[in-house]
């Protein structure tokens, strides 16, 4: 258990974890990319609880489909996004920056049977992303959890 926890602070460390999009690196990897090739990422890629059917079929889509995928969280990332929305009995999620709803999604399954007050807040301000996200939240089974907004994160 202690190995596991040293691995997933390394994790945060190395992508802390709520990518700001100015701080991408622009030498050409990907973030999501960068943690999975590391020993310690593809032992955490092996050992993580994996994702559903659906949510990999997001992932593999938005990597495929967008050239700027590397904002989208790792697999790893989103099932430990789930762990901390489950751990910390959250009923609330904001999240800034939808981009195609998978992170929005893994939010949501965290918060699977805590009662009708559960939400997922989601902002997107790119039209585009936003009609992707609504395609993949709707087609989810989870979309009452989900409430996406689009426009400005200051003015919605």
């Amino acid at each position: 258990m202690f190995y596991r926890s040293s691995i997933l602070k390394r994790i945060a460390i190395i992508n802390r974890f709520f990518p700001v999009h100015n701080s991408i690196p622009k030498q050409g990897f990907y973030r999501s990319l960068r943690v999975l090739s590391s020993p310690d990422g593809q032992y955490s890629a092996a050992h993580t609880t994996k994702q559903s059917s659906y949510l990999e079929s997001i992932h593999e889509k938005t990597a495929s489909l967008f050239s700027n995928s590397h904002q989208m969280v790792s697999s790893v990332q989103g099932t430990f996004l789930k762990f901390l929305v489950q751990m910390s009995k959250a009923t609330r999620v904001l999240e800034i920056g939808t981009f195609t709803g998978y992170s929005a999604l893994c939010m949501a399954e965290g918060l699977k049977g805590r009662g009708s007050e559960a939400k997922v807040v989601t902002l997107e301000k790119n039209i585009e992303h936003f009609k992707v996200a609504k395609e993949n939240i709707e087609s989810s089974g989870l979309g009452h959890l989900i409430e996406l907004k689009l426009g400005d994160a200051i003015d919605t």
